[in-house]
C-alpha cells in the first residue's frame, strides 16, 4: 500500500464492486461515496467513523471493510487494518487487493511469513500488479527474500491447476549426484484437480503412490501418500512461486512433532525439481533430506553444458 496514490486507487477500485455487496449502502451508495470522498482529502479518521457506521449496520459490507482497513493503515494501526481486511477478504472481488494490504500491513509490522504468505494469496487471488508490488514501501522489509520475487514471477496459472507442471513420465536424478535415483508417473485425472503419483526408485526401496487434490474450501492442495509398507503420510500444499509447498506431520503411527516439506516446481527446460527437507523440533529447523530434478523419461540428464541442479 504506497503512500499517496495507492489509496486512492484502492477506493476507486472498491466503487466498482458493486455486485459483491447485498447491503443497503453499496459502493455507489450516497453514505459509501461520502466515506470514501474522506479518505481522498485524507482525512483519514472522519473516514473511519463513517466506515465504522457502515460495517456496524452492515457487517456482509466487505468493500466497506477493506475501506475502513485502509483509514487504519494510515493512522499506523495496523492490527486493526489487518482485521478489517480478513474481513474484505472473505468476497472475491475484494480478495486479491485485500490479501495485498494485508501482506503490507504485515510488513510493516515486521512479520515476514504472514506478509510473504499473504502477498502469495493475494497473487493467487488475481493481484497482477508487479510493478506496485516492486515499488511499495510498505513491502520494503521483504523485498529482499528471495521468495519474494518468486512469488510475484508466480502469478499466472490458477492455483487449482497450479500442480499440472508435474503431471507426465519422468526420470528423477539427484541434483547432487546426477544419479538416475527412481522413475515417477504423474497422471492427471478429474480435470486437473486430481493427479495420481506412482514412484518407484533404483536400486533399492519400495515403491509409493499419492493421490494430490485441490480443496477448493481451503484453497489448498492435499497430498496423500502411502509407501511401499502401506504407511500413509498427508500433506497441506500452498503455492510458493510457480509452485507448490506442501508441509504435513512425519506419521510413523504415534504423536510427534516431526514435520516433513517438499517444494515441487518448474525450472525451466520442461523439467521440475522437488526438494524435501524434514524437522526434528516442530518447525522451527529444517534439514535437507533429498533434492531432485525430474527430467521426460528417456532425456540426457543433464544438458550439455548444464549443472546438476540448476
Amino acid at each position: 500500500m504506497q503512500r499517496g496514490s495507492r489509496v486512492f486507487v484502492v477506493a476507486v477500485l472498491v466503487l466498482g464492486l458493486v455486485a459483491s455487496v447485498p447491503a443497503q449502502s453499496p459502493p455507489g451508495s450516497p453514505a459509501f461515496a461520502a466515506a470514501t470522498a474522506l479518505i481522498q482529502q485524507g482525512q483519514f479518521e472522519a473516514a473511519q467513523v463513517a466506515f465504522q457506521a457502515i460495517v456496524d449496520a452492515e457487517p456482509d459490507n466487505d468493500p466497506a471493510w477493506m475501506n475502513l482497513g485502509i483509514c487504519a493503515h494510515y493512522q499506523g494501526d495496523y492490527a486493526a487494518a489487518l482485521e478489517c481486511y480478513a474481513q474484505a477478504a472473505r468476497s472475491t472481488g475484494t480478495r486479491a487487493p485485500a490479501l495485498y494490504n494485508t501482506a503490507c500491513a504485515h510488513a510493516l509490522l515486521g512479520a515476514t511469513e504472514p506478509a510473504l504468505e499473504a502477498l502469495q494469496g493475494a497473487v493467487s487471488a488475481g493481484f497482477a500488479n508487479v510493478s506496485l508490488a516492486r515499488a511499495d514501501t510498505d513491502l520494503a522489509s521483504i523485498r529482499g527474500d528471495e521468495r519474494f520475487e518468486a512469488i510475484l514471477a508466480g502469478g499466472g496459472a490458477p492455483v487449482n491447476t497450479r500442480l499440472q507442471f508435474w503431471v507426465g513420465s519422468w526420470d528423477c536424478y539427484s541434483a547432487k549426484t546426477g544419479q538416475l535415483n527412481g522413475t515417477n508417473e504423474m497422471v492427471s485425472r478429474m480435470g486437473g484437480s486430481v493427479i495420481h503419483e506412482h514412484w518407484q526408485p533404483v536400486g533399492g526401496g519400495g515403491p509409493g503412490e499419492s493421490w494430490n487434490y485441490f480443496n477448493p474450501a481451503t484453497q489448498t492442495w492435499r497430498q496423500l501418500w502411502v509407501d511401499g509398507s502401506g504407511n500413509p503420510f498427508e500433506y497441506d500444499g500452498k503455492p510458493q512461486g510457480k509452485g507448490i509447498l506442501f508441509e504435513g506431520p512425519h506419521n510413523d503411527g504415534k504423536p510427534t512433532t516431526n514435520k516433513k516439506r517438499m517444494f515441487v516446481r518448474p525450472i525451466g527446460n520442461g523439467r521440475v525439481q522437488q526438494t524435501g527437507t524434514q524437522s526434528s523440533d516442530g518447525g522451527r529447523t529444517w534439514a535437507p533430506e533429498y533434492d531432485l530434478v525430474y527430467v521426460p523419461r528417456g532425456e540426457a540428464y543433464p544438458l550439455p553444458a548444464e549443472k546438476s541442479g540448476n
